[in-house]
């Protein structure tokens, strides 16, 4: 369940703990999590797949690591708290492997799965198998979603403040930027994940800051996957994304998944809504949103890096 509170319950005990690793499904989450537990005052470094940071050096590593999901080390060391986030991620075709990887590979007394209901099963069928035990922890969410009775009319200027424009190609993000900022005169931020980290995390700031002038934000489908974001409001501008080199609709899950990034907890939003740009996906999207998730049949496993 989004916005539940599941994330900052294991988070706490990882920034508490003697030692502790973060594996992010995101470069952006890695990086927010290794400065928030330096700004804490705890010791942390940070790999990814396209740099390593050492608070103190290399020759004098911390006992924290944040890190993403494909770089989770899984040599003898041992850490006391281990937080594997977005665990449903392990049915993911192309990632999948590498959370299947990092939940039987990494050494920890304590391991934290954080995600869906949809994977308690499969995971509950793999640590059988390894003898673990297990604790299940159900979270409800902590603030209002709605579906919205009416949808935009394909009409720019019904974008409002809080906004997030939800498409599925760079090409349509740079266009549904221009095309607001001109009918809507507010500057708009634009967030998915090709952008460079550093980027990326500037866009974040300029629609998080309400003393900005970016009210508005348009944003692919990685926003779902934990980016904490001020949004009153989601509005799918499309349905369909390509998918090896094919046009798919997208699933209830990732549907439900982005959605529950409007109206967050301690946001300025309390209350969070969605619906759709074109008068066509409306009947679509609210099947998607009210569809029932099924159980993760199997979790993906990848050769070797």
């Amino acid at each position: 369940i989004t916005n539940s509170g599941k994330t900052y319950h294991a988070m706490q005990r990882y920034l508490k703990a003697k030692s502790g690793i973060y594996a992010a499904p995101l470069r952006t989450l890695a990086y927010e999590t290794y400065v928030r537990a330096n700004n804490e005052g705890v010791d942390c470094d940070m790999f990814t797949g396209e740099q390593k940071i050492y608070k103190n050096g290399a020759d004098s590593p911390s006992a924290h690591i944040s890190c993403t999901t494909e770089m989770v080390p899984t040599n003898l060391a041992m850490y006391e708290v281990a937080v594997l986030d977005e665990i449903q991620m392990i049915a993911d075709k192309q990632r999948g492997g590498a959370w299947t990887r990092a939940l039987f590979g990494v050494c920890c007394e304590e391991l934290h799965l954080c995600g869906h209901q949809s994977a308690i099963e499969i995971v509950k069928s793999l640590l059988e198998r390894t003898g673990e035990e297990l604790t299940v922890h159900s979270y409800e969410r902590l603030t209002p979603l709605t579906f919205q009775p009416d949808h935009l009319n394909s009409d720019w200027s019904q974008v409002r403040p809080g906004d997030c424009i939800i498409s599925f190609s760079r090409q349509r993000l740079h266009t549904n930027k221009a095309n607001i900022e001109e009918k809507t005169n507010m500057k708009c931020s634009i967030i998915y994940g090709g952008l460079p980290p550093s980027v990326r995390l500037e866009q974040i700031r300029l629609f998080n800051d309400p003393e900005s002038d970016y009210q508005v934000a348009v944003a692919s489908d990685a926003i779902g996957l934990g980016v904490n974001l001020n949004i009153k409001r989601i509005v799918f501008e499309d349905l369909y994304k390509m998918l090896s080199n094919k046009m798919t609709r997208i699933t209830p899950e990732l549907v439900k998944q982005v959605s529950g990034r409007a109206g967050r907890f301690m946001s300025i939003y309390p209350e969070g809504e969605v619906t759709c740009f074109h008068p066509n996906h409306y009947h679509l999207l609210k099947y998607l949103f009210n569809a029932k998730i099924d159980e993760i049949p199997k979790a993906i496993i990848s050769p070797p890096p």
